[in-house]
């Protein structure tokens, strides 16, 4: 394969990365509204930390100059 044919074809795998991201967000956003008109607060909030994923912490260290 040339490189002009591996980036058109990185060009359109990209192209339907962003579209299917976009149908999928579009139908996550339905189920959301669904649950907030209802009152499910719960499915709700674990329909939002489903797609947020969980929260990286930083457990970064800082010490003295002595060690």
């Amino acid at each position: 394969m040339k490189w002009v044919e591996v980036r058109k074809l990185n060009g359109q795998t990209q192209r339907r990365i962003r579209t299917d991201m976009e149908i999928y967000l579009k139908k996550k956003c339905q189920v959301l509204e669904e649950h907030n008109k209802k009152g499910r607060k719960r499915d709700l909030h674990q329909q939002i930390r489903e797609i947020n994923g969980k929260p990286k912490i930083n457990a970064g260290t800082i010490q003295i100059q002595q060690g």
